[in-house]
């Protein structure tokens, strides 16, 4: 793991099955842009077959992490604590996450803003607000789920503010409070703003305009899976 001491990593979220890798391959522009502006790029894959977690560098210089988990959307949380168990011993100095259909918008201003805010910020991302007093006064409900010998995820949460989870950053004081503290719900960007709530020393900001200005995803996904 020393390749990643003392730098920043872009986690990118993805899939291997063949809808996501289209995906991948029609972004790659964006990829190449975190490259070249000092991030390490990082694709995540899920293998319930794996062990422990593995790291392989391809050939374009980026590297892929597989952990062991199912590749569904009710483990995407165990997914992720996977991966920042991983890094939490890495040296890295944080992570900046994303999904795999991230378009840049703006790549002078979002350059300009991570410059300055990534040094001194534990929490940055595209603000997003559930609390009990939304949706009709009822708190965010989330199901519970128990799968193989998985992790098994909390069923409800409310009053927390946390960064989408298409883009955010979280330093490596922020990943290592993750590693303890585990994440616990079934949505992993609720999760992750959930351990950053638990901890009032870390350092957030929220930045509703980066989304659609700077950065933007479309949130599409496949509709049909092969079995």
């Amino acid at each position: 793991m020393s390749q990643f001491n003392g730098k920043k990593v872009c986690l990118v979220l993805s899939c291997d099955r063949p809808y996501y890798k289209k995906r991948r391959e029609s972004n790659y522009e964006t990829y190449r842009w975190f490259q070249t502006n000092g991030f390490a790029i990082v694709f995540l894959f899920a293998d319930p077959t794996q062990g422990e977690s593995q790291i392989s560098e391809n050939r374009d210089g980026t590297y892929t992490l597989r952990v062991q988990s199912l590749e569904v959307f009710e483990l995407l949380s165990h997914k992720m604590e996977l991966a920042y168990k991983y890094f939490a011993g890495s040296g890295c100095i944080g992570i900046l996450k994303i999904d795999d259909d991230i378009k840049i918008v703006d790549t002078k201003y979002l350059a300009e803003y991570l410059q300055v805010h990534l040094p001194t910020c534990d929490y940055l991302g595209i603000s997003i607000e559930y609390t009990a007093n939304t949706r009709k006064n009822q708190p965010l409900s989330i199901r519970k789920y128990t799968l193989n010998l998985f992790k098994g995820l909390t069923q409800k949460v409310s009053d927390i503010t946390y960064a989408g989870g298409p883009f955010y950053w979280i330093s490596s004081k922020t990943i290592e409070h993750i590693a303890r503290d585990g994440l616990e719900f079934v949505y992993e960007d609720v999760s992750v703003g959930n351990v950053v709530k638990n901890h009032s020393e870390l350092k957030v900001i929220f930045n509703i305009s980066l989304f659609p200005n700077t950065v933007f995803w479309e949130d599409q996904t496949e509709t049909y899976i092969c079995a």
